[in-house]
């Protein structure tokens, strides 16, 4: 059974929420920070991220992003993030949120699993515009 938590729920719900959290949290303020380590921690080893921006597909290997977060070629921008919604399920989640960094806005469907060491991003289908 699905139970979809909204961001209000967000910060006063128990046990995986905030585990979820804590995950999206380093992966967002660590790119935001160029904090590598802090970002490897949140993703799975295989993870990818799918960007689509201005009509154009890009799709990101966990190292193929480490390594441009470490080179300075991305992230290094204040980040204010909101969750939308989390859905979650016997050690599988699903997770919009929106990212505001800078001149951009990204749309993120992050999909999260449960393992040995803990929750980690799998999959991060982002959707970039630019601000209004």
């Amino acid at each position: 059974m699905w139970c979809l938590l909204m961001s209000a729920a967000l910060g006063a719900a128990p046990g995986p929420v905030h585990a979820i959290d804590a995950v999206l949290a380093d992966f967002t303020q660590g790119a935001a920070t160029r904090d590598v380590g802090r970002v490897s921690r949140s993703l799975h080893a295989e993870a990818r991220q799918y960007v689509t921006m201005g009509g154009a597909l890009q799709v990101l290997e966990t190292q193929e992003y480490l390594d441009l977060l470490d080179a300075g070629k991305i992230g290094g921008v204040a980040t204010e993030r909101t969750v939308e919604g989390v859905e979650l399920d016997a050690g599988c989640a699903m997770v919009q949120q929106v990212r505001r960094a800078g001149p951009y806005i990204f749309h993120d469907a992050v999909t999260l699993v449960e393992g040995a060491e803990g929750w980690r991003i799998v999959s991060v289908a982002v959707r970039v515009e630019s601000s209004p």
